[in-house]
């Protein structure tokens, strides 16, 4: 058992939430079914592309509490597949947006042009290349819309 599995087991935690298909697999093998919640996102990367994963997939499939497919495309999938037990679709995003009392863009409307990020702020979306490209481009209004998912380090 790697020392990563052996300190989360030590930790005991009540739930496991697992979101690729990788960890998927290991985190079914590695603990108890009655912790572990299985998020599918886009079940036809298995069924589709990578299909010689599939009957580890519905080998697995009783090996979780639940498991949640992120559109009603993905649920309808699973259950295509005879994956059918504990299967929830919880929509990945927001059923009606806040509305807003001013338009936040309109401070943005003198401008050359206007680009528009939608992303989680995270290193992956390289928020570092986007404000960069927009130091170059002052008559252009880069707009970044997207919450903080990694923890932002202290300043030294």
């Amino acid at each position: 058992m790697t020392t990563s599995l052996k300190k989360i087991k030590n930790f005991s935690p009540d739930v496991i939430h697992l979101h690729s298909s990788k960890a998927g697999v290991l985190g079914r093998l590695s603990f108890p079914k009655s912790k572990v919640v299985y998020t599918v996102h886009g079940f036809d990367s298995i069924r589709v592309a990578y299909r010689k994963f599939l009957p580890i997939e519905k080998m697995l499939k009783s090996r979780w509490k639940a498991i949640v497919g992120v559109s009603n495309y993905d649920c309808l999938n699973l259950k295509s597949e005879n994956i059918f037990k504990n299967v929830a679709c919880v929509y990945n995003g927001i059923e009606s947006p806040a509305m807003l009392n001013e338009n936040p863009f309109d401070q943005f409307k003198d401008y050359r042009g206007r680009v528009v990020t939608i992303a989680r702020l995270s290193k992956p979306k390289r928020l570092d290349l986007f404000l960069k490209t927009a130091s170059k481009l002052p008559d252009v209004a880069f707009i970044w819309i997207g919450n903080l998912t990694d923890p932002v380090p202290p300043k030294k």
